[in-house]
């Protein structure tokens, strides 16, 4: 099962595309940064980025319901949560360990 947003404005559904390794990279970098804290700013660049190449221009994404773009930003709110956990898991020990088996857990290849 692979990862998507999803949302409607006008009437219109608009499908991002599946989560993967850059979104990944994105809120990771969001997640070192000191100046971003909860994953509403942390998770606000992967969520723009997962749709890039949809029919979701960057106008009709900025246009979406505040609250409608929080929901979305908490979804991706998973990925904030691996890497925050210093859980030892049986993929590994601490962080990297938790992340594997929530990217496992989640159908994302690693």
């Amino acid at each position: 099962m692979q990862h998507t947003l999803t949302f409607v404005k006008d009437k219109v559904k608009y499908v991002s595309k599946p989560f993967d390794f850059e979104a990944m990279c994105i809120i990771n970098d969001a997640h070192n940064d000191e100046n971003k804290k909860g994953p509403l700013s942390i998770c606000r660049d992967a969520l723009d980025y997962m749709f890039e190449g949809t029919d979701a221009t960057q106008d009709i994404i900025d246009s979406v319901d505040v609250n409608e773009r929080a929901k979305m930003s908490c979804t991706l709110g998973f990925y904030v949560d691996a890497l925050s956990s210093k859980r030892v898991t049986s993929g590994g020990s601490g962080r990297l360990g938790h992340l594997y088996d929530v990217l496992t857990y989640h159908h994302i290849p690693p």
